[in-house]
């Protein structure tokens, strides 16, 4: 069983893809605002060095599912405004997604489909497993919010296609 690693501000990791800062403020103070709301969620979700990875990927599906909730009502992409309004896109939800995995030392990529313009994502486990999630699927089109967890590539691929995948 491989555990999480929790990561310092130092260590952490941010997307470049992400589309961190649609507004005018000072990059600098939006990340330390992106940082101060996933320290409350990592703490909220009573991950630590113990959690087992596995569960602290349930954990963060679960989180995310009934923190957001799906809109197209502001394309932006913009991750703080997302969080203060719980209201976002599918790339909100792989890069938050994303996010909290590498704040626990997950190994995470997020992964987009410009054909039908969606994002999902891949994680790599220590043990060398490697599973793909949907969390915006799993919140808006399954009531258990686990169809699109812990995926194989083969049963992925029958959902879903990629031009990209960014760690």
């Amino acid at each position: 069983h491989y555990t999480v690693k929790r990561q310092t501000k130092a260590q952490r990791i941010v997307n470049k893809n992400t589309i961190i800062c649609s507004r005018s403020e000072d990059q600098e103070k939006y990340l330390k605002d992106v940082d101060k709301q996933l320290d409350i969620m990592i703490f909220c979700l009573n991950i630590d060095n113990s959690t087992l990875e596995k569960e602290a990927l349930r954990k963060i599906n679960y989180f995310i599912c009934d923190y957001l909730e799906y809109s197209l009502d502001d394309l932006s992409g913009d991750l703080l405004q997302a969080l203060e309004t719980k209201r976002g896109t599918c790339a909100v939800y792989s890069s938050l997604f994303q996010l909290l995995c590498q704040r626990c030392g997950i190994e995470c990529y997020f992964i987009h489909d410009l054909e039908h313009n969606h994002a999902y994502n891949r994680v790599h486990l220590s043990n060398g497993e490697i599973y793909y999630f949907d969390v915006t699927w799993n919140d808006t089109t399954t009531l258990m919010k686990t169809t699109f967890s812990f995926c194989d590539l083969k049963t992925f691929q029958e959902n879903h296609r990629w031009d990209s995948i960014t760690p």
